[in-house]
């Protein structure tokens, strides 16, 4: 299913993105990847930073490609979902995203304090591995919009 599909879908909408949006975007996915960082920051407080750098480093990717996600209960899943046709990552990525997105979702809504330092380890790495993957998609394929 391609960008256009979940347009035709009701999932996204296709909005033209300007490079200012998107250096936002970028800026605030990196204030998240750096209170990661943050000394004596719990584990379930770095795996919701390291999730909030993923996802907005998949609207980021969705954005340069013109199109954002309807409002609703499945956003996440469709910014998250999208990388597969913006930026081309693998199914596998894909799923440990969701995995991410699951965890992040049972931190805040039903056991918060349960993320281990592995958790949220592997939270940060797949954060960290999405945002140069994106960059060097964004610079490669030259989709960064134009001012």
């Amino acid at each position: 299913m391609s960008l256009q599909d979940l347009e035709e879908k009701g999932f996204l909408e296709k909005i033209p993105a300007d490079r200012k949006e998107i250096e936002n975007l970028i800026s605030l996915a990196e204030g998240h990847l750096a209170d990661t960082h943050v000394e004596g920051l719990r584990s379930d407080s770095v795996l919701i930073h390291a999730y909030e750098a993923a996802r907005t480093l998949a609207l980021v990717a969705l954005r340069s490609c013109g199109y954002r996600p309807r409002s609703g209960s499945a956003a996440h899943v469709v910014t998250i979902d999208s990388l597969l046709h913006s930026v081309g990552v693998e199914r596998n990525f894909i799923a440990q995203l969701h995995t991410l997105r699951n965890k992040r979702h049972r931190n805040i809504y039903d056991a918060a304090g349960a993320t281990t330092r592995h958790d949220a380890d592997e939270a940060v790495t797949c954060a960290e591995n999405l945002k140069q993957t994106v960059l060097n998609w964004l610079g490669a394929q030259n989709h960064f919009p134009d001012e």
